[in-house]
């Protein structure tokens, strides 16, 4: 695996009402995220992050997200790589 990265990105906010105000609207904001885990995947595009890893010569992974560097505000390194 890659290295312990803390990303910060924003995600996408929706409203499951089926009806409301327009101040309710206007008051809609993206979510501010923060995603640690190890670096499978980096691509001009998007990063894949595992935050759960099995401790194995080939492991499984866990808790894998894909996040598009479009909504990626700011990448931390916290350790070097296993």
């Amino acid at each position: 695996m890659g290295e312990w990265l803390v990303v910060h990105w924003c995600d996408i906010v929706g409203v499951d009402d089926p009806w409301i105000t327009g101040a309710e609207a206007e008051a809609l904001q993206p979510a501010r995220m923060i995603t640690a885990g190890w670096l499978v995947k980096d691509t001009e595009e998007f990063l894949v992050i595992a935050s759960t890893l099995e401790d194995a010569e080939d492991p499984q992974l866990g808790n894998v997200n894909c996040i598009p560097k479009g909504v990626i505000s700011k990448i931390e390194s916290a350790r070097g790589g296993l």
